[in-house]
């Protein structure tokens, strides 16, 4: 009787390094198309906010002798009552939260810091173009090239993007 040459069940060496060849290619190209489109998400999620709180400000402005609120927002924004009086020094933008303008956030989880820069004369608002009166900047520690993202929203509503980031879609 020959003998006969039994099959073994199973892949070969090379079938194997073939398919972890392919698996690593795709991810080497879906990996970072992932990364933009959530970083782009976020992006868009700030530029919303940063017309929330343009909006809010307006609102505001428009039942204070037109004083706008200005400076950064923080964790604190959610605690507080609304003032009596504002004054053009108004420098807490906390009263948009605390005057109903605005729906209270988590300001602090926020992958971007948003800032009511006042036409562009607050201190909150270093480094941005005279007459942007809110702000919404990627925080320190992000990943490049996303790192320098952001938005400006100007006093007639126009929302500018900057340091690459995507046009807003919202």
């Amino acid at each position: 009787m020959p003998a006969e040459r039994r099959r073994e069940r199973g892949f070969t060496l090379i079938e194997l390094i073939v398919v972890v060849m392919i698996i690593g290619a795709l991810a080497a190209f879906g990996v970072p198309q992932y990364l933009r489109t959530v970083e782009t998400a976020k992006a868009n999620d700030a530029a919303s906010l940063v017309n929330q709180v343009g909006t809010a400000n307006k609102m505001f402005a428009l039942d204070h002798s037109n004083y706008y609120a200005a400076g950064k927002f923080t964790a604190s924004c959610g605690t507080g009552t609304c003032p009596a009086t504002v004054s053009a020094t108004q420098t807490n933008p906390c009263v948009l939260v605390w005057c109903g303008y605005l729906v209270g956030q988590d300001w602090a989880s926020k992958p971007y810091s948003y800032s009511a820069c006042n036409g562009g004369a607050s201190a909150s608002c270093v480094g941005q173009a005279a007459g942007n009166y809110i702000s919404g900047a990627k925080r320190s520690g992000g990943s490049s090239p996303y790192a320098s993202w952001g938005f400006t929203m100007n006093l007639p509503g126009t929302i500018a993007a900057y340091g690459g980031a995507p046009s807003p879609t919202y």
